[in-house]
């Protein structure tokens, strides 16, 4: 494992990348069981803070999951704290990155961002296992 370890440094960079899709939602909500109107219902959302349909959080967050799953060997996931900074629609084109800030004691600890364009929309980090 020690040989693993040493095989990414702090400040190696991962990413991944998507373009949210009418069927993205649709499978997240069936997926999750979170079928808010705010992500399935045009009137109802048309007439929230957002004016139209807007993203799962958590969809928008699995981004970061797949940043990691980049990772070569096996990516255990410990902890993962989030901000969910701006609204994503469908159409939208999100990038997520994930910067290795620290390595202690056989955990990898990860700055974590999803971005739209120039927007941060969601920021956070996440703490991992390597094997």
């Amino acid at each position: 494992m020690e040989a693993l370890m040493m095989s990414i440094s702090v400040g190696e960079k991962f990413s991944s990348r998507k373009k949210i899709t009418e069927e993205d939602i649709r499978l997240f909500a069936d997926i999750s069981g979170d079928r808010n109107p705010l992500h399935l219902d045009p009137e109802f959302a048309s007439r929230s803070i957002f004016k139209q349909r807007v993203a799962h959080g958590m969809l928008t967050a699995s981004l970061i999951s797949a940043a990691l799953a980049s990772i070569s060997g096996t990516i255990i996931l410990l902890s993962y704290s989030l901000s969910f900074l701006k609204p994503v629609y469908i159409g939208d084109e999100l990038e997520a990155k994930v910067t290795v800030r620290e390595i202690e004691n056989g955990k990898i600890y990860l700055d974590a961002e999803v971005t739209k364009g120039k927007d941060v929309v969601v920021s956070g980090n996440a703490k991992i296992l390597r094997r």
